[in-house]
């Protein structure tokens, strides 16, 4: 068992040598050494990290009260016991050395069978104090671990779950779109209208990636109707519609937040400002901000690509027809954004038309 070691300060050599050789005297085997100032007792703590000091009150160049604060404010020193020693009246001096930091105060002249028992009062008090930040600082490096291991397994989790979708997705875009590239392109366009909205990076960045899946539910819709060139009837068109709940349901159950925001997306990109869409007929602030900056994205995409059942239009007819609906189909905020980045959304066209 390793001996406590025990740091004697007092200024008065008679004093500091009785309590020196009192304390060797011990079963316990301490080991002692003394200083006979605060400056110095200072310099031997930091080369010999004592367990406890016995610090005299009244030294002439650093009082006893100086000695503890110092040793309480540095955290190399500050689960060394301390001991006052006094010989002053004690019910004065007490709470002033409570208060920078001591552990107890203890009376002159000095009875020895006191004295150990305070000694190992505290040496007892400073090993618990030392198992509690022990156990403290083991747990919190056990929480760090165990968050930084969650944290990689929950962006493995979420980097694989969209690649999954998003490769789902693509194979759904290429079912009704011979280059699969709408939702690449609706994609973009969403992000730099979020970005022109003053969306966060974070968010912006999400709802890029979900707004790859907004039409997942069409993989539920038979090819007959999903690629008729012709106008649909009401029964076709019902089903169609169906896209939308049948995304969500694809989608739905996750605790990851980019899944959980491509569902939103997927069920409501479809309904309109003024409550007229489907499926829900939603209104308003009431349809998720995301599927309202995808609704636009979205159409506008529809409007300016080269499909089987349309030629589609130049940009900026598809920009007035976008504008046109302000208020009516889009949400007035979205349609000024777009408006704002149509630079960025000609550069988008020119990109995605080179690559296919």
């Amino acid at each position: 068992m390793s001996k406590h070691k025990i740091l004697v300060v007092d200024d008065d050599p008679l004093i500091s040598q009785m309590l020196v050789d009192m304390l060797r005297l011990q079963e316990q085997e301490y080991e002692v050494e003394a200083a006979d100032r605060g400056a110095a007792a200072l310099k031997k703590i930091a080369a010999t990290c004592p367990d406890l000091v016995l610090l005299d009150l009244i030294m002439p160049d650093m009082d006893g009260y100086e000695v503890a604060r110092r040793l309480r404010s540095d955290p190399l020193w500050s689960r060394v016991a301390i001991v006052m020693i006094t010989g002053r009246d004690v019910s004065r001096e007490k709470t002033k050395a409570l208060e920078a930091g001591a552990d107890d105060l203890l009376s002159k002249p000095i009875c020895m069978p006191e004295l150990l028992m305070r000694v190992r009062t505290a040496l007892s008090a400073k090993a618990y104090r030392d198992r509690l930040e022990d156990e403290r600082a083991y747990l919190a490096a056990e929480v760090d671990r165990q968050t930084a291991a969650l944290r990689r397994a929950m962006e493995e989790s979420s980097s694989a779950a969209l690649e999954v979708v998003r490769r789902l997705a693509r194979a759904v875009e290429f079912r009704d779109d011979d280059t699969g590239a709408h939702g690449e392109r609706v994609s973009q366009f969403a992000e730099v209208i979020a970005e022109a909205m003053g969306l966060g990076a974070e968010e912006c960045r999400l709802i890029r990636f979900a707004a790859s899946m907004h039409d997942i539910g069409k993989i539920g819709v038979p090819d007959q109707v999903l690629h008729k060139a012709g106008p649909l009837t009401p029964s076709e068109r019902e089903i169609i519609e169906m896209h939308t709940r049948n995304g969500s349901r694809i989608l739905s159950g996750s605790s990851l937040e980019l899944i959980r925001m491509a569902e939103a997306i997927a069920m409501s990109h479809h309904e309109w400002w003024n409550g007229q869409g489907y499926p829900e007929r939603l209104s308003g602030e009431a349809i998720p901000l995301s599927a309202r900056i995808v609704s636009v994205a979205d159409a506008l995409d529809a409007m300016v690509s080269k499909r089987r059942y349309s030629d589609g239009f130049g940009m900026d007819k598809a920009l007035q027809e976008i504008q046109a609906m302000s208020g009516v189909q889009f949400d007035p905020k979205v349609v000024a954004a777009c408006l704002a980045v149509r630079g960025r959304v000609d550069e988008i066209m020119v990109s995605q038309s080179r690559k296919e």
